[in-house]
């Protein structure tokens, strides 16, 4: 389970939080993602974390971030499907493992969920070409990562988040994906 917002953003716990936009703001770039306005979608991600970077650098100056994407599974005490602006309902057996796994072992920080994907998303074009939502998030992570580097912000070092593996590849597929940032305090 996801740890307060401001507890990790202040540095006084290190872990997994949600900084999802609110629903009103799903709306919008839903529509966008299933009408193919790529570029808006990936502004729109991006200036959310942004908006999270600057919330960060007010508690400390952010010395490195990673944008990066894991898999949700739906709650298993949860007989709702998963919705994306809701993390109630979410399993946190992704997030929290690439935390454990990966940050946790690199000293940083916090890792941020920041956006989530589910089936819906993918625009059916794409569905009928084989894409899924985790293919799409990662698209989404690769561009958003591209689109804050062209940000005109002097800050933190932005690493690639995509290691290679793409995730947990295989026959099944997860109920969603979320776009993280991953985020580590100058010493």
């Amino acid at each position: 389970m996801p740890h307060d917002y401001d507890e990790v953003a202040s540095g006084d716990k290190r872990g997994v939080v949600v900084d999802l936009p609110a629903a009103a703001a799903y709306a919008p770039v839903s529509a966008v993602v299933t009408r193919g306005n790529f570029d808006a979608c990936v502004a729109t991600i991006g200036r959310h974390f942004l908006d999270i970077l600057t919330d960060l650098n007010r508690y400390a100056d952010v010395a490195e971030i990673t944008i990066g994407k894991t898999y949700i599974k739906r709650r298993r005490t949860s007989r709702a499907p998963v919705e994306r602006d809701n993390a109630r309902h979410w399993g946190w057996e992704g997030p929290s493992s690439r935390w454990s796994n990966k940050y946790k072992k690199l000293n940083y920080n916090g890792l941020i969920v920041g956006y989530c994907f589910v089936r819906s998303d993918v625009p059916a074009g794409l569905d009928a070409n084989g894409m899924d939502q985790e293919q799409l998030t990662l698209t989404y992570e690769r561009a958003v990562t591209t689109w804050l580097r062209a940000q005109p912000v002097a800050g933190p070092l932005l690493r690639d988040g995509d290691d290679g593996g793409g995730g947990r590849r295989g026959k099944k597929t997860y109920a969603g994906y979320v776009l993280y940032m991953a985020f580590r305090f100058a010493d």
